[in-house]
């Protein structure tokens, strides 16, 4: 994963298991079935955008055919991201 800010940047190893539980473990670099930066992560994370859209759009490099639809089935959750504060 790239950081500019040098926080989380690096390889990283996200496990998810069937009941929803899960570990994210920086690892040493490897082979990766995505590689995107920190900022495309919270996208995925905060539910606004899917893998597939941001795969198309440039954003995520798919390397591991299937990786995008496993990363999918992992961040989307049935709601979508709310906050009621304006800012």
């Amino acid at each position: 994963m790239n950081d500019d800010a040098g926080h989380a940047d690096g390889w990283f190893a996200l496990e998810t298991a069937g009941d929803g539980t899960g570990t994210c473990a920086r690892v040493e670099p490897r082979r990766a079935d995505l590689a995107l930066d920190v900022s495309t992560l919270a996208r995925l994370h905060l539910g606004h955008e899917t893998a597939a859209r941001l795969h198309a759009a440039g954003q995520i490099e798919e390397l591991t055919p299937g990786a995008t639809h496993r990363a999918d089935s992992v961040f989307r959750t049935p709601l979508g991201p709310w906050c009621p504060d304006g800012f």
